[in-house]
């Protein structure tokens, strides 16, 4: 098997991603590829090189490095998905159980959500600044769409919104999602754009 065959079904995989305009996740993809490089010290890394002791090498050596542990997950988890598809393509061997004993999984410990009371303070507290009432005008849409990303709601155009109804793509997933377009999101849409001083940009959409 190619010696470099690893590192190249890696990057492979990345174009497919890009060309899907899934950013993100080439980018994730990127970064693991990135570390396992750093950790082997070599960029000739074969399908064989990805065994049960070389991957617990590796998940010691992420966590002694002070990673994580949903980082060594986002890694391993990398590091399978091009694999799998290796063994499909026929370019690897099927292991049972190749990557059982490795953190897999999601840790949660930490309490990521705010309070209501937390939340309204956020999107109602009495700002001064122009650049920080914007910024509380987008937190306050995100939150009416769902809890819409940041880069997804840059990512907008007018196309996106006809008859009160949002529809876009996820740039992260590329899932589409459709929510009704609120009034007060139109009212917060606008004064945003007359605060940065675009207004004809949003009119045009309503």
């Amino acid at each position: 098997m190619d010696e470099k065959g690893f590192v190249e079904g890696v990057r492979r995989y990345m174009s497919q991603l890009r060309e899907e305009k899934r950013y993100s996740s080439a980018k994730s993809y990127q970064d693991a590829l990135n570390s396992f490089i750093k950790y082997s010290g070599t960029e000739n890394i074969s399908y064989s090189d990805i065994n049960k002791a070389n991957l617990h090498r590796y998940e010691a050596y992420l966590l002694e490095k002070g990673c994580m542990c949903n980082t060594v997950s986002t890694y391993m988890r990398r590091i399978r998905c091009v694999y799998n598809k290796a063994i499909e393509d026929g370019d690897a061997e099927y292991i049972p159980g190749l990557f059982q004993g490795v953190f897999t999984g999601v840790e949660s410990k930490r309490k990521k959500s705010l309070s209501l009371e937390n939340q309204h303070k956020l999107m109602t507290v009495k700002v001064e600044s122009e650049v920080l009432r914007e910024t509380q005008l987008v937190v306050c849409l995100l939150f009416q769409y769902a809890g819409m990303s940041f880069v997804d709601f840059a990512h907008l155009k007018e196309r996106n919104i006809k008859n009160g109804i949002l529809d876009y793509n996820r740039q992260k997933t590329g899932t589409l999602n459709t929510h009704f377009h609120p009034r007060d999101g139109i009212l917060q849409f606008r004064a945003i754009l007359e605060i940065t001083g675009r207004p004809q940009a949003i009119y045009s959409l309503f």
